[in-house]
């Protein structure tokens, strides 16, 4: 029997509508996950970084022994695949890429807790630092995969079924008419895509999909860890490493990618890293600018995809993010990037 079919799965609701009432919920996991954990002696610190969860860390006495408890955001598993999240943490703590599932319950998982620091945007311009990210994203897409399938094309089909029609808010209402996308011309542009993209070379691998500074761990011995595999499964190499690049701008209230997006000296000094650790050996100067210009193309995809993603996110989620307004400025630079990087 797999690792995932014999991950207890508890009978237990958190209700993270209150502090109090997330905080019960978590104890009542704790209970079980740590029995031996004093329920009156646990603490729980709540993290803030996440904008599809809440995150909980819980410790009791030593803190390098930390427990994270997960609860889904509102509606995520009309999008999410469960069941394909916990397979995904089992190959990745497999490939010594990520920590132990501990269990699952109701709405949401309790996962080992990874020391270390996590990545800030600015730090992913320090090539001590993005050059072990490449080799870690290089030692994830090696990870065996059974289907050759691209998950890009489904993920964004449910985002486009789940795309509101309007907003009964009425700020939201006016943002969403005159800056983002009918749900006809989302479907548009996503054929518009799907025709572009869908016979590239770029290898299919088991990618994160969503490897933001967040989901990324700098750990003691200098290594890199990547969390939080809700968005991961089967993709394009050169998605996952666009969509990565995407990420270097950061979710705060201005997305500036004049002064954050890497330029193309960074941008190839990593991809010759990740293609070292990939096929270990040195690539050719060939090599890196052939998959400099499939990650250029991709780019423009994760735009589409995670602003999609937020007017979603709008409708249904509790956590305080303006999420009209990211959508507004990633359709912005989904526009202003869309015949550019298309021409490679």
């Amino acid at each position: 029997m797999s690792e995932v079919k014999s991950t207890p799965l508890y009978d237990v609701t958190i209700d993270h509508s209150t502090a109090d009432t997330l905080n019960q919920g978590c104890i009542e996991v704790l209970s079980r996950v740590r029995p031996s954990w004093p329920s009156s002696e646990v603490q729980l610190k709540l993290f803030t970084d996440g904008l599809t969860n809440k995150l909980v860390g819980a410790w009791h006495g030593d803190k390098q022994d930390m427990v994270l408890v997960r609860i889904y955001g509102e509606d995520t598993d009309k999008f999410i695949d469960r069941d394909s999240e916990k397979e995904n943490m089992r190959k990745m703590e497999e490939g010594g890429c990520g920590g132990k599932l501990y269990a699952a319950f109701k709405n949401g998982l309790s996962y080992e807790f990874v020391p270390g620091k996590t990545l800030q945007p600015e730090m992913l311009f320090d090539p001590q630092i993005y050059r072990q990210v490449a080799k870690s994203v290089a030692k994830m897409h090696k990870i065996e995969i059974v289907t050759k399938s691209v998950g890009m094309w489904d993920f964004l089909d449910k985002l486009v079924n789940l795309y509101p029609e309007q907003f009964g808010d009425k700020k939201k209402q006016k943002l969403f008419e005159e800056h983002l996308l009918t749900k006809t011309q989302l479907k548009q542009e996503v054929s518009y895509l799907r025709e572009r993209l869908t016979n590239l070379k770029s290898p299919v691998v088991f990618s994160h999909n969503d490897a933001m500074p967040a989901n990324m761990v700098l750990k003691e011995d200098n290594t890199i860890a990547l969390i939080d595999l809700e968005y991961g499964g089967p993709n394009h190499a050169a998605f996952d490493l666009a969509n990565l690049f995407n990420e270097y701008i950061g979710c705060d209230e201005l997305l500036d990618y004049k002064r954050n997006y890497p330029n193309e000296y960074l941008m190839k000094d990593w991809i010759s890293y990740y293609l070292t650790e990939f096929h270990g050996s040195v690539p050719t100067k060939e090599d890196i600018s052939e998959l400099y210009k499939e990650v250029v193309k991709f780019s423009i995809c994760g735009h589409l995809i995670w602003s999609t993603w937020a007017v979603i996110q709008a409708v249904n989620s509790q956590i305080e993010f303006d999420y009209m307004d990211y959508a507004r400025q990633r359709v912005e630079q989904y526009s202003f990037v869309k015949n550019k990087m298309l021409s490679y």
